[in-house]
């Protein structure tokens, strides 16, 4: 690259060369800080302590143990210092992934899995007339119980309902009128009674 002066340098020129200058009078390697402990083995340093570039005040030590370490950038990451890790392993809850779930009832069988004895229908042929049409024997649930629970899944228990509750309601009607037509004749029999007497004491 050709030398020139100062005077044929251009405005850009200028500007990279002062901004050179001034990072290499003012750069400084940037410093983290890890927590140290020393142990009967080893030494074992903590990660690098995060903390805001705004908040001045000095690091806390969990003890007298620990002190701090200032500690320049890692270049070379393949080879890490020994970390509390190694020694305070992780006591979270959740469970190792790679591992088989535990079975804690092995022999665990729930009711609906049973499959339970219900009533048989018998076909005796032409000996039905005077034969048992099912058997029960053994069963959990007889053959009316069945019935009515697979009369309340078709839904035909509640059209049995609805229509009694509206014979029960025909029923009241009925005694209603029969007892207002029988309030209505018997003050008709009095209107007639009293009429009667009128005439005969008319007559007297």
């Amino acid at each position: 690259m050709d030398e020139y002066d100062d005077d044929d340098a251009t405005e850009l020129d200028k500007i990279i060369s002062y901004d050179f200058i001034k990072i290499s009078m003012n750069y400084t390697v940037p410093i983290s800080q890890t927590y140290q402990i020393r142990t009967k083995d080893m030494d074992l340093f903590s990660s690098i302590i995060s903390k805001s570039n705004l908040d001045k005040r000095p690091h806390e030590l969990p003890n007298t143990n620990f002190k701090i370490n200032n500690v320049l950038p890692q270049t070379d990451i393949e080879n890490e210092a020994p970390r509390l890790g190694f020694v305070g392993a992780n006591t979270s809850n959740i469970p190792d992934p790679t591992l088989p779930p535990t079975e804690m009832m092995t022999r665990f069988l729930h009711p609906n899995w049973y499959a339970l004895p219900t009533t048989v229908w018998l076909k005796y042929g032409n000996y039905n007339s005077w034969a048992p049409s099912f058997n029960e024997n053994g069963t959990v649930v007889d053959s009316t119980t069945r019935g009515l629970i697979w009369l309340e899944r078709i839904g035909y228990m509640d059209l049995y309902e609805k229509n009694e509750k509206k014979v029960k309601q025909e029923e009241l009607l009925n005694t209603n009128e029969e007892g207002i037509n029988r309030k209505q004749n018997d003050e008709n029999n009095k209107n007639v009674d009293g009429k009667g007497n009128g005439v005969q004491d008319d007559g007297g």
